[in-house]
């Protein structure tokens, strides 16, 4: 009744899935359309996108966007005829497309994590009562520009080290010779066996067997030389670059990607590495190999030829059947692997409530789930690369017999000799050896296409390599720092509309308002973490867009509501890892944040290691250890964000108190004061605006 077949395209990050789902929609009976494809220019973050911004979208390139409101699906696909995938509204904050009803069962397509389904009251218990379905009014190729082949970018990467692979394919070619020569000598003492009583002969004949042996053996370690030299300097390649380029990437990236999708994107190199040292450096080689074994057997037997060339038919017929699910299960693979490692970061990220919980049987199966089912399509795709590997070994082992058969039995049809038969036989094995090469490289290049998208997404990120580049840079913020009728907001809604507020140097100023109405969202754009997208910030009347954006930031000190600590000693934390730092510094630093006291009490005193993000200090600790290290940078400009939320109201004071004594300007986030004494301005949220109030 409902079935359709619909290429799969999984999201990049966890608020595309509107995307995703749009992308499978105009690839269905047409090329496929990726999400970095679509031409748009909202701002998707934490509210994601909405159907809205889709059917602009849409419309934007030549097709309808229909919506409707539905309690029966079934009802709905009879009455109205539906001839195309329906993408459906889910759980109330998700997109996903469905593939097919039958007895009962519904088959969707998650965008997060791939094919799934569902009885009829687990489908309606998580839709959400809403269905789109688009109408194209072109083909892909008049609507989208051509996408640039993942094979290209591939090629790019190895590109630079071609002496390198010249190296592999010439002592390959070297190798294979040598290969080609066993058969030969096989040959020769099948049918030459009386010569070789000749003690000479036979002697000459050893001495060959041993050069071949022993070259083979040296040749081989030569190509484990270079081949190794490659992977590591690919994985530099790749590992430096993605690194270099996360460094540069605007505070939003990091808003819609989890720590644990990057993570495992990064740990994914070597997947890359392994795979491209390998199999790129031997394609040529197999290509080659074909051709030179094609002329030898042809030489030796045209028919033999024949039957080796339909066995090679039979193995290409395999493979294109078969490949489609491969590539399927090893994307839903990746997609499980990464919700894995997301759910599992955040699990260690909060053990010690789960740990309070005592029953967190729920909490655990939602962290194992996405392992189980990737456990899965791992075992999909084994089982499916397993018909592939079947009947290349199959063919393997049947066809030398199959030669050797109607080479002895047959000799009037084949015209060979025991010797020339045998090999040919053997030359045989060596001619599907590259074929099976090249479709297990097909196999290993679909998982690489999909891991390397991954990668190539953080590379292809528009970056703040432009900020960072200007030439005229700020000495210090020792002037008047001006938010000029500034806007913001996450796709269509606005978090914030038309603030203005001047900052003056030395200003103590504390923020005020209920929770959710932008507080820390002011913070994050006076700190250059997020841009405003209306509106425009001003130093000493000079737009801030003519600064290189680092020199900015060097002048800021901030500290954050969740404080984040990195694996290393109290000292290199307050310091943050600057070595230059003068220890006096250090020292003053923590006693401004009432934190000395503490640190001395540790056994190894400046010099303790903390726990990963400091999980053997408490709340309290954690921020003043964080405030001690936004006052030990040489920044002019400091922002609180919820910093003393933890501590006694004695000790906050001191902090307080301490801080307000500083050549710096200041300003505060907190729930806990209206007013604190030594504050000259206040700034009241209400409804995405602000109320500033002079205290002088």
């Amino acid at each position: 009744m409902y079935n359709f077949k619909i290429p799969i395209i999984l999201q990049n990050h966890q608020y595309e899935c509107g995307l995703a789902c749009l992308s499978m929609l105009f690839s269905w009976k047409d090329s496929k359309v990726n999400t970095n494809m679509f031409n748009y220019s909202y701002n998707v973050g934490r509210d994601g996108i909405s159907a809205q911004q889709l059917k602009i979208i849409t419309e934007k390139h030549k097709a309808d966007f229909y919506a409707f409101q539905v309690s029966d699906i079934e009802d709905f696909v009879i009455k109205g005829k539906i001839k195309q995938p329906l993408m459906l509204y889910w759980k109330n904050n998700h997109y996903v497309i469905l593939r097919k009803i039958k007895n009962g069962t519904f088959y969707i397509i998650d965008p997060g994590t791939g094919e799934k389904s569902f009885s009829e009251k687990d489908f309606y218990k998580n839709f959400s009562n809403v269905v789109f379905f688009i109408y194209k009014k072109d083909r892909n190729k008049n609507i989208f520009l051509k996408k640039t082949s993942y094979l290209k970018d591939l090629i790019k990467i190895v590109t630079p080290y071609k002496k390198n692979i010249i190296a592999i394919i010439f002592l390959s070619v070297l190798f294979q010779i040598l290969n080609l020569i066993l058969p030969l000598l096989t040959q020769y003492v099948v049918d030459y066996n009386g010569a070789l009583h000749n003690s000479l002969l036979s002697n000459t004949l050893l001495i060959l067997i041993v050069i071949v042996g022993l070259s083979v053996f040296f040749l081989h370690i030569a190509r484990t030389f270079f081949v190794v030299n490659l992977q590591i300097r690919i994985n530099n390649y790749l590992t430096d670059g993605t690194i270099k380029k996360i460094f540069k990437l605007p505070f939003g990236f990091f808003e819609k990607n989890t720590s644990g999708d990057l993570s495992t994107r990064i740990n994914n190199i070597t997947v890359i590495r392994e795979i491209l040292s390998n199999v790129m450096t031997s394609l040529l080689l197999d290509v080659a190999l074909i051709f030179i074994f094609s002329i030898t057997m042809l030489y030796y037997s045209p028919i033999l030829t024949s039957i080796v060339f339909i066995a090679v038919i039979i193995q290409l017929m395999v493979t294109k059947l078969v490949i489609p699910r491969i590539t399927l299960y090893t994307n839903q693979e990746v997609a499980n692997q990464t919700l894995f490692q997301t759910n599992f970061l955040s699990v260690l990220q909060s053990i010690d409530y789960i740990k309070t919980l005592g029953n967190n049987k729920v909490i655990y199966n939602r962290t194992i789930n996405p392992f189980y089912e990737q456990l899965a399509n791992y075992k999909r795709k084994m089982i499916t690369s397993a018909i592939l590997g079947g009947t290349s070994y199959t063919i393997s082992v049947a066809l030398p017999l199959l030669i050797i058969y109607l080479g002895v039995f047959q000799v009037d049809f084949v015209g060979l000799s025991t010797g020339e038969t045998i090999a040919f036989s053997t030359i045989a094995v060596r001619f599907l050896t590259p074929f099976s090469s090249i479709f297990n490289s097909i196999q290993s290049f679909k998982y690489v296409e999909e891991i390397f998208n991954r990668i190539n997404k953080i590379l292809l990120e528009d970056d703040e390599s432009e900020l960072l580049n200007r030439s005229k840079k700020l000495s210090n913020l020792k002037g008047v720092i001006e938010l000029k009728n500034i806007s913001f907001g996450y796709g269509e809604r606005n978090v914030l509309e038309n603030i203005n507020l001047q900052i003056n140097y030395g200003d103590k100023i504390l923020i005020n308002g209920s929770s959710g109405k932008g507080k820390t969202t002011l913070l994050k754009i006076i700190a250059s973490l997020h841009f405003p997208t209306k509106g425009e910030i001003l130093i000493n009347g000079n737009k801030l867009d003519e600064y290189d954006i680092s020199s900015y930031r060097e002048n800021i000190g901030m500290v954050t509501q969740d404080v984040s600590l990195l694996s290393g000693t109290v000292k290199e934390n307050i310091s943050f890892f600057n070595e230059a730092l003068d220890e006096e510094v250090i020292i003053n630093s923590s006693k401004i944040a009432c934190i000395y006291d503490d640190v001395m009490n540790f056994p190894m005193g400046f010099d303790t290691l903390l726990g990963e993000n400091g999980t053997n200090l408490s709340g309290g600790q954690k921020q003043r250890l964080s405030i001690a290290r936004a006052i030990s940078s040489t920044s002019d400009l400091l922002l609180i964000d919820e910093g003393t939320s933890n501590l006694d109201e004695v000790t906050e004071q001191t902090i307080i108190d301490n801080l307000f004594q500083l050549d710096k300007t200041i300003i505060f986030i907190t729930h806990r004061h209206s007013y604190i004494p030594g504050v000259n301005k206040k700034v009241d949220f209400t409804e995405r605006t602000i109320k500033v109030t002079d205290l002088n």
